[in-house]
């Protein structure tokens, strides 16, 4: 800008110019001053120009803001207004929020009342359970109890019903039972004896070569087996008299036993076949009448063998199984002699038994049914210690065991008749026996070393068939 237009601004704002100067360079510095002055006042002008465009543009700017923050305000409006919309939502779903909880919280008291139920449910069934169990077990025992006896019920029916028939027998034989003198058949029963002693003291009392005494050891087996009683006693592997008297003594209660297992525990009576050992056992002392059908029963044995094949099965069964033991020790000769003589013996028993049927004689019950009186008695595998006083047995040692089958009969005159014999051994003998046979257990088993102890054989006394008489 000229100086000339500043100077005329200057002066044209009421500046008014200062007093001259008297000299030129007085004038000069003044008016340099006075150019300065301008030149300052035009550079405020300018900035003052400047400043205003500024302000122009912060104006501008400033609408721009102001139209910005009116559209924020506009927008803040909005987020207020939706905040506050939220907020209601907020609430609203607080409230929900708490309904539900208060919801959830009586839901979940009333779950764990339900656990509570459950439990103590739980804890009831389990008690039912066991009760229940309990009761099962209670009623299955109670069940087996019916079913024994329902059982017993059963056969005591049965045995009523069987009773009663046995009463009708009974009494069908009390007017006819049968009554034989024994005296009679006294020699018969001694000489079959007497020959079924021989006949053992023949072959097995005999000396028995080595080559068969080895085959000892089975041969008492099957004696055992056949026997079925209390262990026999032992038999040392030689021809000494002990291991013959054993040998014989043996032989005897086989066949004893053969003829009491296949010949004289079944019989036959009208109406049908009974066990006479069941008879025995169940009937023989329950009163006179059943002791008489039992006597009747045993000597009507005979007519069995005429009219069932039984008997003639049950003899051959005998010889049979006295045949398989006897081959086990004999020689072939020895054994089919010995073979001809027992089916000789099982004859002779057999007419014994015929000639007992045909001496029966009829007679009336009533006679001989007092209470007074006494008919024959059995036992079934009784011992029985033999006297010299008993009839028919005077030549007998003091110390004889005898073990009978079935037992012994005691008739009306109190005289007690002897069957079979199925062993007899003294005391002594049988000691002796046992103290062969541990001598040769002992030879056979070597010698123990030092230390050790040598077992003992325990003796059978006491645990047989074998009684000592006092």
């Amino acid at each position: 800008m000229p100086s000339s237009s500043v100077s005329l601004a200057h002066l044209g704002n009421g500046s008014k110019p200062s007093s001259l100067p008297s000299d030129s360079k007085s004038a000069f510095c003044n008016l340099r001053d006075a150019m300065e002055t301008c030149i300052q006042h035009e550079s405020y002008y300018t900035d003052a120009e400047g400043t205003k465009d500024r302000l122009l543009n912060l104006e501008i700017q400033s609408r721009e803001l102001s139209e910005q923050l009116q559209q924020k305000s506009l927008v803040v409006e909005d987020l207020v207004l939706k905040f506050e919309k939220s907020g209601e939502e907020k609430a609203k779903l607080r409230n929900e929020a708490n309904v539900q909880s208060a919801q959830l919280q009586g839901i979940q008291k009333q779950q764990h009342l339900l656990t509570q139920q459950i439990e103590k449910t739980e804890v009831s069934l389990a008690k039912a359970i066991q009760a229940l169990e309990n009761e099962k077990i209670r009623s299955g025992k109670l069940q087996e109890m019916l079913k024994s006896k329902e059982v017993e019920l059963r056969e005591s029916l049965t045995s009523s019903k069987s009773s009663r028939e046995e009463l009708r027998k009974w009494q069908s034989y009390k007017s006819t039972l049968l009554e034989v003198d024994l005296d009679r058949f006294r020699e018969g029963i001694s000489s079959i004896w007497r020959d079924t002693a021989d006949m053992s003291e023949k072959y097995f009392r005999a000396d028995i070569p080595r080559i068969f005494l080895e085959r000892q050891s089975g041969w008492l087996d099957q004696a055992q087996a056949i026997y079925g009683e209390q262990p026999l006693p032992p038999i040392p592997a030689s021809n000494s008299d002990v291991a013959k008297d054993v040998r014989m003594a043996i032989a005897l209660a086989v066949f004893s036993s053969l003829v009491s297992m296949h010949l004289l525990q079944t019989t036959y009576i009208e109406g049908g076949k009974l066990e006479l050992h069941d008879i025995l056992l169940d009937k023989a002392y329950s009163n006179d009448e059943a002791e008489s059908l039992c006597r009747a029963l045993l000597l009507s044995i005979s007519d069995f063998n005429n009219h069932d094949p039984c008997i003639n099965s049950a003899t051959d069964a005998i010889y049979n199984g006295f045949s398989i033991f006897a081959n086990k020790l004999l020689g072939p000769t020895e054994y089919k002699n010995c073979m001809t003589d027992i089916q000789l013996l099982l004859s002779r028993i057999m007419d014994l038994w015929q000639d007992v049927q045909r001496s029966t004689v009829k007679v009336d019950a009533s006679r001989h049914l007092g209470e007074t009186s006494e008919w024959s008695r059995f036992s079934s595998g009784t011992m029985v210690k033999a006297t010299q006083t008993a009839a028919s047995r005077d030549t007998m040692p003091n110390d004889v065991v005898l073990v009978l089958f079935p037992g012994f009969i005691k008739t009306c005159t109190g005289r007690r008749e002897m069957l079979f014999p199925r062993m007899v051994l003294t005391r002594s003998q049988i000691i002796s026996a046992e103290a062969e046979a541990q001598a040769e257990a002992d030879q056979a088993i070597p010698r123990p070393q030092k230390g050790q102890s040598r077992g003992r054989r325990n003796s059978i006394l006491g645990k047989s068939l074998f009684l000592g008489v006092a």
